[in-house]
């Protein structure tokens, strides 16, 4: 995670183009522009790193909402 707080400062100065904002000391990213990101920037052959990336955010994202209920 400190990659992202990294490439978020270096967004803020403008010399990077991670998809997020700042609101106050927190860094917020946009899920899905930083999926598209992800995949932008990864060509499937040369980056490997973030299609890697890419399918664990996929994976490990907990479901929102609330849970069904079972009848």
């Amino acid at each position: 995670m400190q990659f992202f707080r990294v490439a978020g400062a270096l967004t803020k100065s403008g010399s990077y183009d991670l998809p997020c904002c700042w609101v106050g000391s927190h860094l917020k990213i946009n899920r899905p522009q930083l999926e598209k990101w992800l995949e932008d920037k990864s060509d499937g052959v040369t980056d490997f790193k973030t299609s890697y990336l890419l399918e664990k955010i996929k994976t490990n994202t907990p479901h929102k909402g609330r849970k069904r209920k079972i009848r």
